[in-house]
């Protein structure tokens, strides 16, 4: 789950068409317009088949400890994860699931279905600790607690451990969050360029 989001997204052949080639007096046919419709949507749609296995993989896992778990409030901390994990993915199918493209759509209508979705996956990037990164930090702080709690004999070890652990999760949550800001900025560069080829 924690692999950067916006690097599946980008192809450096789906931008060809709106990237590195002067704008003005630009004209895109309509089978242009839907085959690079197609690529972006094949690509999206790959991208979360890759997030949905990730997360299945975490569900299982944390599961599978649930049962062995003596401590209630570690339980509760994986339950939250779980929980978190489900709400993930049910946000990453209505924020940036794939869309079908308009068979018989114009040229007109073929640009303005592309530039929809090229502004719902900005969204989705632009605000990733909402609902990609936020909802997984309740249930890793509650478990953090919970191993501080459950040894208090060890209290300079688990301390520093849990230091280190959080250290470590605040760094990967940030990089997240930065990379995919940086993959919204291009998104929106890709929507400006498609703005001055339909005008």
């Amino acid at each position: 789950m924690n692999e950067p989001f916006h690097d599946r997204l980008e192809d450096q052949a789906t931008k060809t068409m709106w990237q590195n080639q002067p704008t003005e007096g630009v004209r895109m046919s309509t089978a242009e317009v839907q085959l690079q419709a197609n690529k972006f949507q094949t690509k999206i749609w790959r991208r979360n088949a890759r997030e949905y296995v990730a997360a299945s993989v975490v569900v299982l896992f944390f599961a599978w400890r649930m049962i062995g778990a003596g401590d209630a409030l570690v339980r509760t901390g994986m339950a939250l994860i779980i929980a978190g994990t489900f709400y993930v993915c049910w946000q990453l199918h209505v924020r940036g699931g794939s869309r079908s493209v308009p068979a018989d759509a114009g040229l007109s209508s073929g640009i303005a279905f592309q530039r929809a979705q090229l502004v719902r996956q900005r969204d989705t990037l632009a605000n990733v600790w909402r609902w990609y990164l936020g909802p997984l930090i309740p249930g890793l702080v509650l478990m953090v607690v919970a191993i501080g709690r459950a040894n208090p004999g060890h209290s300079r070890f688990i301390w520093l451990f849990i230091g280190i652990y959080l250290g470590v999760v605040a760094a990967v949550f940030f990089a997240i969050g930065r990379l995919n800001k940086r993959g919204a900025r291009q998104l929106q560069r890709q929507i400006d360029e498609l703005d001055e080829i339909s005008r």
